[in-house]
């Protein structure tokens, strides 16, 4: 520090005696050494970072000089100048922060509340708390609001993944980044890896946060043993609870921790996705359970089926007991016993358990910078991050159940699910019959071209042999004529070149010969390639006719945001696939070839038009070659069958198995 305040008043004084020469004097005395041996070290160590390598050796350089000097100086003087920079340096901080309240505190103060969110802020949460479901696009709208209200460089959302290696099929934990603002977009589908960054240290448990759960647990004196009972059916009830819950409480399932940063340059973890630059950063992550599965919506159904089944019990045990009550003369002891009813009818509708949902720990994280900028983030803009994180937190744990409970209670009308699969079954048989017929009418043609192609071929093989036999007996004729001529010398000598031509050209047929023989024709497909080709026409065929054509138009995936299985999604992907769809618009992260088919892009992409798409699809034709773009009209299900009757092409196996391997192989 002493250092510091006499280069700055050696700098004033030769600004002010000798102007710009001695600025520059003093600079070539006091700078130029230290910047040149940096820059060497710099070179000689070839960092990943040279900037951050060389602002860091200039720091050490400073810190080494100041203890060199505090060595030199006397103790009194030492410590008169360190209070002389420590009151200089606390007076400029408390006039540079009255002088931001005084311009900026104004203006703010109307339009900031508690939170440090502003008026514009508030509107944007609550249109973002009115979503049916979350996804890219909305969170990339909430985040452009966040860049403009917090006054970062960037704002993007990273999702806790386990990528899977390819040489040795281990999982590695990585930050994938899902969401941007309108800016950053080219980091979407980016990954960061579990050493590098400081924003890891939010997956951390420390100390604290495990006293502090501790702390919340219920003690033991309230009733009960380390096995359960009560204290564990009360953690039971707290895995679902009905979309009607306060938000108070669906706050209780989410979890924060953060990560502020006043200067990235300050701390060596930072990890830079571009060049690296001064300036703030700021994270916050949010962990809660996903529940958004197929097995949920099961487990859900079942638990809602029952919960009616012993409501209908119980009402139709009151009705009884209300009828007894009216036709019973003896009324002390009709009260008692239908007392005993009562209590037997209530201690039944309470031992109904709670569902169990089947959930999978999620982990996102909220970040923002404000890199390239002089200023830095403040607490107030690090708690408008939190307050933005904990609202997409909240929104996802509440699309995630709304949608879950919707398609419980879709399952749960058993008269309309009863009607749809008595339908489904009906045209899955006619499906198989009809299959069964066109593979029978398919591969006898089938055969019977093959037996034409084979008898053709036996013809052409055999008109073929009889041509080369004629050819070499006329040769032999040929041979024995001139042979019978040797004893006419001289007109063996004027027949010579034309016998010598003769005898080429007669060689030049033998190696035509010779070489018709070796060249082989390529032969045919198999009979079981041809057998199998006719299957999967035939399976597809009647699909087309039996299923899709009689059910497209009852085909709906409006809001069917949760995928009933995964077969679906890959069999989804293997049709788009098929009319000729780009793999990588339809996966969830486009950059990535190993990436996971996006449900969300393929609901929206299954149309009525698609379905006649496939209705059209014909695997011979060319124009099925290039890509097929469809529009988008109202949304529908797709139901495909496995049947036993009808070949392995028209399994969901085959066809999940094309989407997983983006083959676009057809019948």
């Amino acid at each position: 520090m002493a250092s510091t305040l006499a280069a700055t008043s050696n700098v004033q004084e030769a600004c002010c005696s000798e102007g710009t020469e001695a600025v520059a004097i003093y600079l070539h005395g006091n700078v130029a050494k230290a910047l040149a041996e940096g820059l060497a070290a710099t070179i000689k160590a070839q960092p990943k970072d040279p900037p951050i390598f060389l602002s860091r050796w200039l720091l050490g350089f400073v810190d080494e000089r100041q203890k060199q000097l505090k060595g030199r100086v006397p103790q009194a003087q030492r410590e008169r100048l360190l209070s002389q920079a420590f009151v200089k340096s606390s007076r400029a901080d408390l006039m540079k922060q009255q002088g931001e309240q005084t311009v900026q505190g104004h203006v703010r103060r109307a339009q900031t509340d508690t939170l440090g969110l502003r008026a514009s802020d508030t509107e944007a949460i609550e249109a973002f708390r009115a979503v049916e479901w979350v996804d890219e696009e909305t969170v990339g709208n909430l985040l452009d609001c966040l860049k403009e209200s917090v006054g970062a460089t960037g704002v993007y959302m990273a999702k806790y993944e386990e990528q899977m290696a390819l040489k040795d099929g281990s999982t590695n934990p990585v930050l994938r980044y899902i969401a941007t603002d309108k800016s950053h977009t080219h980091m979407l589908g980016q990954c960061l890896r579990e050493e590098e960054g400081i924003t890891w240290d939010l997956f951390q448990e420390d100390e604290t946060d495990k006293d502090a759960e501790e702390l919340m647990k219920p003690s033991r004196e309230d009733g009960e043993d380390e096995e359960g009972g009560p204290l564990a059916e009360e953690q039971e009830e707290k895995r679902w609870t009905s979309t009607d819950t306060p938000e108070a409480e669906a706050d209780n399932v989410l979890k924060h921790k953060s990560v502020f940063v006043e200067e990235v340059l300050d701390n060596p973890r930072i990890y830079y996705f571009g060049l690296t630059r001064p300036g703030s950063y700021i994270a916050v992550s949010v962990e809660f359970n996903d529940v958004a599965n197929a097995e949920s919506v099961t487990a859900l159904s079942k638990w809602l089926k029952g919960k009616r089944e012993k409501e209908e019990k119980i009402s139709f045990s009151g009705e009884q007991i209300e009828e007894t009550s009216g036709t019973t003369s003896s009324a002390d002891s009709t009260d008692g016993d239908l007392n005993d009813e009562e209590e037997a009818l209530a201690k039944e509708s309470s031992s109904l358990g709670p569902v169990e949902l089947h959930s999978t720990p999620a982990k996102y994280i909220l970040c923002a910078d404000s890199l390239g900028q002089e200023t830095a983030f403040t607490q107030s803009a690090l708690q408008c991050v939190q307050t933005f994180a904990k609202e997409i937190g909240k929104a996802f744990v509440r699309t995630q159940r709304e949608a879950v409970e919707r398609q419980a209670y879709e399952m749960l009308n058993t008269s309309e699910l009863r009607d749809e699969e008595d339908y489904f079954s009906e045209l899955q048989q006619r499906c198989s019959v009809r299959s069964q017929e066109l593979l029978e009418q398919l591969q006898a043609e089938v055969l019977r071209q093959l037996d034409e192609e084979e008898a053709e071929e036996a013809a052409q093989s055999e008109m073929l042999r009889q041509e080369k036999q004629r050819l070499r007996q006329k040769k032999a004729e040929k041979k024995g004529q001139l042979e019978g001529q040797e004893g006419y010398k001289d007109d063996a000598e004027r027949e010579e070149p034309v016998d010598s031509e003769s005898l080429s050209s007669g060689k030049d047929d033998e190696e035509d010969d010779e070489t018709n023989e070796e060249t082989s024709v390529t032969p045919p497909l198999s009979r079981q390639c041809a057998l199998e080709a006719a299957a999967a026409q035939a399976a597809l065929r009647a699909f087309n006719e039996e299923v899709l054509s009689q059910y497209k138009h009852r085909l709906s995936f409006s809001q069917r945001y949760i995928a009933d299985s995964p077969g679906l999604v890959s069999a989804a992907a293997a049709c788009a696939l098929l009319l000729g769809h780009e793999a990588s618009p339809l996966k969830e992260y486009s950059k990535d070839e190993n990436s996971q088919w996006s449900w969300n892009r393929l609901r929206q992409l299954l149309t009525p038009a698609f379905a006649e798409a496939m209705l059209k699809f014909d695997p011979s034709s060319e124009q099925f070659r290039g890509a097929l773009l469809l529009p988008q009209p109202p949304m529908y299900h797709l139901h495909l069958y496995k049947s036993n009757q009808s070949p392995h092409w028209c399994d969901l196996t085959y066809l999940q198995n094309l989407g997983t391997t983006e083959t676009k192989r057809a019948a």
